[in-house]
C-alpha cells in the first residue's frame, strides 16, 4: 500500500507540482505514455541469439571522423561491426520515497524538482558478455526514449556497485562515477549519451559493470519520463556499440552481396534487402558475397574460417532443408551491375555445403580463405548456391541489416613457427681463447621475430640480482677453467619455445698449438631441387688456425668424408635424388681445437617449374568477351606479364596480358575483351596462355584450349513491348525481336515471381503472343525472356496489365453442334453450344435459316452447354426440306445486354 500511495503521490506532482517553480526551471518535461512498436527496437529484438543477451550485431558503412582515447586505438572503418545491446534490468528511483521500488513503472523517471525539493535518478543495466574476446570498442552510444520533445542536461554515469531491478530504492542505489557520457541527442525520440570510455573500461575489466546511472546535471530543473522496458511502446532502452576485432578471430562484415537468377538473366539485385539461393521450377537463383580481408596481416596462416548469414522462418518453402553448397569466386564482379549473363567465374574447393536452417546459419569456408592467403586463388568472394537436387528458395538478410552477412577467420601469422635449433661451433679447445657459438634454427628463415638465450657452465645470470643472460644468434664467450662444459640455447618466435644443448672440453694449451681452431662455417643454398648439383663451403677460423686441420663432412643420404691437410678451406658437392629436409654437418679438427656447423637444405622434385593450362572457356555475350580459367598444374610459380590470345580458326582476333602471378596449384580467371563473330554457322575459338611464351614451363604443349562457336553470339533484342488488348480472361502482348528464337512470356501476380508462362519460337520482327486463362479484374505482371541459338538468354523489364471485370467481354461462343435426339413417335434434334463464362449470361437463342428455334436460360450445370430441342416436322419441314444444307446460328446475351454470335 505505502508503494502503491508515493506512486499516486509522484504522478500528482507531475500533474501540478512543476507549476510553482517556472520562474526558475528553464525547461518542465511531462511524461507521457507513446503506445506502438519502434522499427529498430524490433529488428533488435528479432535478432536475438539463443543463449545471449538481447542483441543484433551489424556493420557501419560510413565513415565519420572518431577521436579515440588511450583504450581505443581503433577508428570507424568498412570492417567495423555493430552491436545493439537491449537493457537486462532498469528502474528508476526517488528521494523523497527513499525505501520504494519502481521497478514495475512504465517509465523511467530522471530529473530534479526545485520545490518541494525531489529528485529522480535512473539506473539501466547491460550485459555486454556477448561481445568477441578480442573485440576493440571504437563507440559506445547509450539511447533511452523520450516521447516528448525535450532537451534536459542530462549525464550517463557509471553505477558503482550492484542492484537488483525489483529491489532497488534510493536508500540502496549505488554511488556513481565521476566520469561521465555527455547527452549527444535530445528532443522527441532517442536520447542519445556517448558512452564510450566508460564501455571501453568494462570491456577491458579496469571498471566491473554495474550499468549506468542517469542523473540531472548542472542548475538545471525538471523530470522527464523515458520508456522503460515495461512499456507498451517496446522502445526498450539500448545501447549501441560499434568494434573491430584485433587479432585472431576476425570477424568481417560482408562489404557487397546481391543475388542473380536464372529465369531473368538480365536483372540486377544489387538494392534487395534480401538474399536468395534457390531453383524455382528448375530456374537457378545465387547469392554473391564479397569480403575485404586487407585488414589482416599478409602473413596470415589460416586455421579455419566461416561463413554466417541469417535467416528467418522460410515462407517460400517452410519444410524444405536442402544443402547450400559453398564456391569460392575467381572474377570481378559489382553488386550493382552483376546479372546472371554477367555472372562471375566461381570454383568448388572442397567446402562442404550446409542444410538449411533458420537463424544464423554457418559454412566452413576454409579451403576457400586459404586459397586467398595463399595465393591459389584471388579474393573475389564467395558463392552460395543450391544443391543440384533441390528445388526450394531461401532468403537471407542482406546489407543494410544490422544480421547482414559475415566472414569469421580465425588465423596464425606464423608462418614458419621454430621446429628446432642446433648450436655451431667448437667441440674442444683451450683456456684463454674465445670461442663464438651460433644458432641454427629449423626452418632455416623462421618467422620473426625470434629471440635466441643463451646460458652456459659458469656462468650465472637470469633472474635479479643477477643479470640478464646474453642473447642474440651469436654467443662469444672465453673459458678460463678446463673440463667439459655446456652451451644452452632458448629459442622463441610465434611457433614456441625450442632448446638446445652443445658441449665442448676446454684443455690447457699445447704450446706446439698457437692458434687453435674456434670456429667453422659452411656456406651454400638452403634449398635446391633434386637432380642438382650444389656445392657447400666449409671455412675454419681464426683466419690463420694451426695447421694439419681435419675436415669431416656428414650429410643426409651421403656417404661422410674426411680430409686432412693444411688448407683452411674446403668444398663439397652434393646431389640428392630424393626430397626432403636434408642437414650438412661439418667438423673442422686442428691441435688445439674442434668446430661444429650445420646447414639444412630443403630439396624439392625436380618438376619445379609452372605448366599452365587453360581449362575452360566460353564466350560472355553480354559483355562482348570471351572468359577462360588457367591453371598451374607445374610446381613453380609461373611470373605475371604473360599473353593469352584468344584466335578463332588458328588466327590471333585479340590478346590480354594477366597481371597475376600464379603459384603452383594456382588457377587464375579473366577475360578477352572481343565481340565474337564470324562467316557462316560457326567457328573455331582457342584460348591459349603464355602465348608470347615469356613462361619456362614443364610442358609446352598443352597451353590451349579450343571449342567450336556459333558464329551469332549476338544479345537477342526485346523491343516496344506493349498490351495490345486485354479481356477478362485473356491478354495480347506484342513486341519486336529478331526470327527464328525461342521465347518465354512469364507472367503471374506479383514482379518477379512468375508462375506461368507461354512459350513459343518468335518468328519474323513482329511478335504476337495471347495470355489465356486469366483472372478477371485482376493486375498481372509479366516479362519476356528471349533465347537465341547460342544459348544466351535476355529478359525484359517487367510490365503490368490489368484483366477486364467479370462479364465485361463479349460472350464467346464455340462448338455449336446439331444432334438427333432418340423420341418417338417424331424425330427430334437438338442444338447446342458452348459459352465462356456461364455465370455472365442471360440467355442463349437458337436459329435455322434464320427461323427461331427456341431460348436456353439455363446451361447445363456440368458442361455449361446451352441447347434447345426442336421438330422439323413442327416447323412444317418435309423431310426433302431438312435433309439438305442449312445455317444454324446460337446468339447469346450477357446481363448487360451485350450479345455476341
Amino acid at each position: 500500500m505505502i508503494q502503491q500511495s508515493s506512486q499516486e503521490e509522484e504522478h500528482m506532482q507531475t500533474r501540478v507540482g512543476h507549476i510553482g517553480i517556472a520562474l526558475i526551471v528553464a525547461l518542465v518535461f511531462i511524461g507521457v505514455l507513446s503506445v506502438g512498436l519502434d522499427g529498430r527496437a524490433a529488428q533488435a529484438l528479432a535478432a536475438d541469439r539463443p543463449g545471449g543477451p538481447v542483441s543484433s550485431i551489424g556493420w557501419v558503412s560510413t565513415a565519420p571522423n572518431v577521436t579515440c582515447g588511450a583504450d581505443a586505438p581503433a577508428a570507424i572503418t568498412a570492417n567495423n561491426l555493430q552491436t545493439t545491446f537491449m537493457a537486462q534490468a532498469d528502474a528508476h528511483v526517488r528521494q523523497n520515497s527513499p525505501t520504494v521500488n519502481y521497478s514495475s513503472t512504465t517509465y523511467l523517471r530522471t530529473g530534479r524538482i526545485l520545490a518541494p525539493s525531489d529528485a529522480y535518478q535512473t539506473l539501466i543495466q547491460y550485459d555486454i558478455s556477448s561481445l568477441p574476446a578480442n573485440a576493440v570498442i571504437v563507440t559506445a552510444t547509450l539511447e533511452v526514449y523520450s516521447p516528448v520533445s525535450s532537451t534536459p542536461n542530462i549525464r550517463a554515469y557509471a553505477a558503482l556497485g550492484s542492484w537488483t531491478e525489483s529491489t532497488v530504492t534510493w536508500n540502496t542505489k549505488p554511488t556513481a562515477s565521476t566520469d561521465y557520457g555527455s547527452q549527444t541527442a535530445t528532443g522527441l525520440g532517442w536520447h542519445k549519451w556517448d558512452v564510450t570510455s566508460l564501455v571501453q573500461q568494462w570491456k577491458a575489466g579496469t571498471r566491473v559493470n554495474y550499468g549506468f546511472l542517469l542523473a540531472q546535471a548542472g542548475t538545471t530543473y525538471g523530470t522527464l519520463d523515458y520508456d522503460s522496458s515495461e512499456n507498451a511502446s517496446l522502445r526498450i532502452p539500448r545501447l549501441t556499440v560499434i568494434y573491430a576485432t584485433q587479432g585472431s578471430p576476425a570477424i568481417l562484415p560482408v562489404q557487397a552481396d546481391t543475388w542473380i537468377e536464372q529465369a531473368l538473366p538480365s536483372n540486377n539485385y544489387g538494392t534487395d534487402s534480401q538474399l536468395y539461393v534457390g531453383r524455382p521450377a528448375g530456374s537457378a537463383r545465387t547469392t554473391l558475397l564479397k569480403f575485404d580481408t586487407s585488414s589482416l596481416p599478409s602473413s596470415v596462416v589460416v586455421i579455419s574460417a566461416s561463413l554466417e548469414l541469417y535467416s528467418e522462418i522460410n515462407l517460400m518453402q517452410p519444410d524444405a532443408a536442402t544443402d547450400i553448397w559453398p564456391d569460392a569466386i575467381i572474377s570481378t564482379w559489382a553488386e550493382d551491375t552483376v546479372t546472371w549473363n554477367t555472372r562471375p567465374v566461381t570454383q568448388a574447393l572442397g567446402d562442404l555445403p550446409k542444410a538449411y536452417a533458420t537463424g544464423w546459419l554457418r559454412w566452413d569456408v576454409t579451403n576457400i580463405v586459404r586459397g586467398w592467403y595463399s595465393g591459389t586463388i584471388q579474393n573475389y568472394g564467395i558463392q552460395l548456391r543450391l544443391d543440384p537436387t533441390g528445388t526450394g528458395t531461401y532468403s537471407f538478410y542482406a546489407i543494410p541489416a544490422n544480421s547482414r552477412a559475415r566472414l569469421i577467420i580465425a588465423y596464425s601469422t606464423c608462418t614458419a613457427p621454430l621446429s628446432s635449433v642446433g648450436i655451431n661451433g667448437a667441440t674442444s679447445g683451450v683456456t684463454g681463447t674465445q670461442y663464438t657459438f651460433s644458432a641454427a634454427p629449423n626452418p632455416a628463415h623462421p618467422t620473426t621475430p625470434v629471440t635466441y638465450t643463451w646460458r652456459v657452465t659458469g656462468l650465472v645470470c637470469g633472474n635479479p640480482p643477477f643479470q640478464p643472460c646474453p642473447t642474440g644468434s651469436t654467443f662469444p664467450y672465453t673459458f678460463n677453467t678446463t673440463g667439459t662444459k655446456t652451451v644452452q640455447l632458448t629459442a622463441q618466435n610465434c611457433g614456441g619455445t625450442v632448446t638446445a644443448t652443445h658441449q665442448i672440453t676446454i684443455t690447457t694449451p699445447a704450446p706446439t698449438c698457437p692458434n687453435p681452431i674456434s670456429e667453422v662455417s659452411v656456406i651454400g643454398v638452403s634449398s635446391g631441387l633434386t637432380g642438382t648439383n650444389y656445392t657447400f663451403t666449409a671455412t675454419a677460423s681464426p683466419i690463420a688456425p694451426t695447421t694439419p686441420i681435419t675436415f669431416t663432412w656428414q650429410a643426409s643420404d651421403q656417404a661422410p668424408q674426411t680430409t686432412s691437410g693444411t688448407v683452411t678451406q674446403t668444398t663439397r658437392t652434393y646431389t640428392w635424388n630424393t626430397s626432403g629436409p636434408k642437414i650438412i654437418t661439418v667438423t673442422a679438427q686442428n691441435c688445439g681445437g674442434s668446430a661444429q656447423a650445420t646447414q639444412a637444405v630443403d630439396i624439392r622434385p625436380l618438376a619445379e617449374l609452372p605448366d599452365l593450362i587453360v581449362s575452360s572457356g566460353w564466350y560472355e555475350a553480354a559483355a562482348n568477351r570471351a572468359a577462360y580459367i588457367i591453371r598451374n598444374l607445374g610446381g613453380g610459380e609461373a611470373g605475371a606479364g604473360f599473353a593469352v590470345s584468344l584466335l578463332q580458326d588458328e588466327v590471333v582476333k585479340a590478346q590480354t596480358t594477366l597481371t597475376d602471378s600464379i603459384p603452383a596449384g594456382g588457377l587464375r580467371a579473366g577475360y578477352v575483351d572481343y565481340a565474337w563473330t564470324c562467316g557462316g554457322t560457326a567457328g573455331l575459338a582457342k584460348l591459349s596462355a603464355d602465348s608470347d611464351s615469356r613462361v619456362l614451363e614443364s610442358n609446352e604443349l598443352n597451353n590451349s584450349w579450343s571449342e567450336s562457336w556459333l558464329c551469332n553470339q549476338s544479345l537477342p533484342s526485346i523491343l516496344n513491348v506493349k498490351v495490345e488488348s486485354s479481356g477478362e480472361h485473356t491478354a495480347t502482348i506484342k513486341w519486336m525481336s529478331e526470327p527464328g528464337q525461342a521465347y518465354a512470356v512469364k507472367y503471374g501476380l506479383f514482379s518477379g515471381a512468375y508462375g506461368a508462362a507461354k512459350t513459343g519460337t518468335t518468328s519474323g520482327v513482329q511478335q504476337t503472343t495471347q495470355l489465356t486463362g486469366l483472372e478477371a479484374d485482376r493486375v498481372y505482371h509479366f516479362a519476356i525472356v528471349v533465347t537465341n541459338t547460342a544459348g544466351v538468354s535476355v529478359n525484359s523489364a517487367d510490365y503490368v496489365l490489368e484483366t477486364k471485370p467479370l462479364c465485361s467481354d463479349l460472350p464467346q461462343l464455340s462448338n455449336l453442334s446439331i444432334i438427333k435426339w432418340p423420341a418417338t413417335p417424331y424425330e427430334y434434334y437438338l442444338a447446342r453450344v458452348m459459352v465462356a463464362d456461364p455465370a455472365c449470361i442471360d440467355r442463349v437463342s437458337f436459329a435455322m435459316d434464320n427461323v427461331a428455334l427456341g431460348t436456353d436460360y439455363t446451361p447445363d450445370p456440368v458442361t455449361n452447354v446451352f441447347n434447345v430441342y426442336f421438330s422439323p416436322a413442327k416447323l412444317g419441314l418435309m423431310r426433302t426440306d431438312f435433309f439438305k444444307a442449312h445455317t444454324f446460328k446460337a446468339e447469346a446475351r450477357n446481363k448487360q445486354g451485350a450479345a455476341g454470335t
